[in-house]
């Protein structure tokens, strides 16, 4: 019987350890925002620029997070702090 145990709780310490979370900061400086004929823009020296037609312009910067073999994201969290 001890050794049933002993057994599982292996197996459930190598599954917690398995576990890992991937965290990622990013930093923008404040963006600005101008008046240009006639309309209101954000500019914002480190990020690009959406330009869809019909859309607003907006900055943004695309990101690709690396995910390790055989790991699933189950959940995503976007945070914002102002400085």
């Amino acid at each position: 019987m001890k050794f049933h145990i002993t057994i599982f709780i292996l197996l459930v310490v190598s599954v917690a350890l398995m576990a890992s979370t991937v965290e990622q900061t990013l930093n923008f400086n404040a963006p600005k925002i101008a008046t240009q004929d006639g309309f209101d823009k954000i500019f914002a020296d480190d990020l690009s620029v959406l330009t869809r037609p019909g859309m607003p312009e907006l900055p943004s910067k695309p990101v690709q997070i690396l995910i390790p073999a055989g790991e699933k994201a189950i959940s995503v969290n976007i945070s914002y702090t102002s400085r």
